[in-house]
């Protein structure tokens, strides 16, 4: 007689799916990893921005030099603002709404005004935390006084 019995097919089959069960959790894992890093980029990119725009001088509607800063709302998103001090009603303000499973905090304020021409953090220094609450990462982007971005973890 030629061919496998039910017993070895019900082995291979088993072993089969624990090796595919364990590669979607590793998987799983790396997307979870690659989503927090992708938030942090893009807030990384904003702030820098923003930093940017404040050592440029350069106000919005054209009248001079202004400061600017990103404003925490709440734990999934920011507003990019121009002026020194944060208005809600201000028509130019850009939210940035983040994927549900990422929150951010900020510690010590919900804030961070960069000074015109200098572009030192006017109320830093900061430390910014991402937190993925499906998977448990976290990253916190810390800045100095300075408004230089001194470390990612």
């Amino acid at each position: 007689m030629k061919g496998f019995t039910l017993i070895e097919l019900l082995i291979v089959i088993g072993i089969t799916t624990i090796l595919l069960g364990l590669s979607t959790i590793n998987l799983v894992k790396v997307q979870q990893k690659t989503t927090l890093t992708a938030v942090s980029d893009t807030l990384i990119a904003d702030l820098k921005s923003q930093q940017i725009k404040a050592m440029k001088g350069a106000s919005p509607d054209g009248s001079g030099g202004n400061a600017y800063g990103v404003y925490f709302t709440n734990s999934n998103e920011y507003i990019l603002f121009s002026g020194s001090v944060y208005n809600p009603t201000d028509p130019k303000n850009f939210t940035v709404s983040l994927d549900e499973p990422i929150t951010i905090s900020l510690n010590p304020d919900n804030i961070v005004i960069f000074s015109q021409v200098s572009g030192e953090a006017v109320n830093g220094p900061n430390a910014i935390t991402l937190t993925n609450t499906a998977g448990g990462e976290e990253q916190t982007i810390t800045i100095n006084k300075f408004g230089v971005i001194t470390d990612v973890n």
